[in-house]
């Protein structure tokens, strides 16, 4: 095809002449291309050099329906050997439009600086030769050139496909987890390109097999889970499910297994593992004449959630685990999670209360309360008490069982 000298001149600046163009593109997707690069329809987010020989172009281009792709294109620069990769994950996923109007994109941005080498070693030719008959088998599933949304089905072959991730964050409510899913492109030099978001509803509906992008057969029992627990209307996007109870459990064990699971993003962080039961910690601190509950995590842990156990996310570590508390279960945890701010004059009596609610437990209290221990020998003369009270308008009648120890009076508050 006939391509405008300045287009020419534009690649010619970064080392791509008429005939590399030609020997990667067919002269129908160089015209398509061109036309989604004059139409503004690229937007490159990451450029990357290795060795000052390869070029590594990352890009989103929007389709004819609207739908976005993610685009990576690779430059090798070698004296007398120029190689274009371009993977993309449209139906075409190899060679296609979007990868012209990426490179041409790049092109007239003369963001590359890479000089050219004397030579490039014939296995490094080797190599890019396997490298593109891979690409292009992995693309045989495709229906041609339509912008549709297809794919194969669990057991793409990793590293050039899109692929389904998990995001953990925090929910509106107080200590509560969400999960976000989210597609991106396994970029291979590691990491993801931009994320887009995806529902896994469509996992449920038997079409996991026309989906374009990774996932095996434990996402699919994932997004049944997460599904279960998934309330609608403007409280939950299509894409983000609550992790609550049991179920939340279960969702949330195979999920790490899988992974492909991050705290919030997935940028400069490795996937979650699951690490060993921690100690989490309470005491009250004195502050502005209240009491407050201190929360600490040991070894340390910058988040805290509850499903039916306590689980902390160490995220510079990118591990997740259980906590425990020496000498209170779960639900004696979560009632001094609840407790508000204690006024000083009030913290005695809290703690003598606290001791008397859980008396065989180390329950946290605000200060430690004078105990006189009283050991009784005398057997207990028990009686009932009579109350009448006003209480809405009506006269009550209350019976209460008190027991007398040898003076000590044992009696409800």
């Amino acid at each position: 095809m006939n391509i405008k000298p300045q287009y020419l001149d534009m690649l010619a600046a970064i080392g791509i002449d008429e005939n590399t163009l030609a020997n990667a593109f067919s002269p129908a997707t160089l015209k398509r291309g061109i036309e989604y690069f004059e139409q503004n329809r690229v937007e490159i987010f990451d450029v990357d050099t290795e060795d000052g020989n390869e070029v590594y172009i990352s890009a989103e281009v929007m389709g004819s329906r609207g739908y976005f792709y993610d685009t990576e294109v690779e430059i090798k620069v070698k004296k007398n050997f120029i190689a274009i990769i371009g993977e993309c994950d449209c139906p075409v996923g190899f060679r296609c439009k979007h990868a012209v109007a990426t490179l041409f994109q790049f092109a007239q941005a003369g963001a590359l600086t890479a000089e050219p080498s004397d030579s490039i070693p014939p296995e490094e030719q080797q190599r890019i030769k396997e490298l593109e008959v891979k690409i292009w088998l992995n693309s045989l599933n495709s229906q041609g050139d339509k912008e549709a949304v297809q794919g194969s089905f669990a057991g793409s072959e990793p590293g050039y496909n899109n692929v389904l991730l998990y995001w953990l964050r925090p929910a509106e409510t107080e200590l509560g987890l969400e999960v976000e899913t989210v597609v991106a492109r396994r970029l291979k030099r590691g990491g993801y390109g931009k994320p887009r978001s995806q529902s896994v509803e469509e996992l449920n509906d038997n079409y996991a097999r026309y989906l374009n992008f990774e996932h095996n057969e434990r996402d699919i029992e994932i997004a049944g889970l997460l599904y279960s627990m998934a309330g609608r209307g403007y409280r939950y996007p299509q894409n983000i499910y609550p992790l609550k109870g049991d179920i939340g459990e279960l969702a949330l064990e195979k999920i790490i297994s899988n992974q492909r699971c991050f705290w919030t993003d997935h940028k400069n962080s490795q996937p979650l593992e699951w690490g060993s039961i921690r100690a989490l910690q309470l005491d009250w601190q004195l502050k502005d004449d209240n009491y407050q509950l201190n929360i600490e995590i040991d070894p340390p842990a910058q988040k805290l959630f509850q499903l039916n156990f306590f689980y902390y996310i160490d995220i510079e570590h990118n591990r997740l685990g259980r906590l425990e508390h020496t000498g209170l279960d779960q639900q004696q945890i979560r009632k001094i999670l609840a407790a508000p701010p204690v006024p000083k004059e009030m913290a005695e009596k809290v703690s003598s209360q606290l001791i008397q609610t859980w008396p065989d437990n180390e329950v946290p209290m605000p200060v430690k309360p004078e105990i006189e221990t009283v050991h009784i020998k005398a057997q207990p003369v028990a009686n009932a008490r009579l109350h009448s009270v006003e209480l809405d308008n009506h006269r009550v009648h209350l019976l209460s069982l008190r027991f007398n120890y040898d003076g000590h009076i044992i009696q409800p508050d």
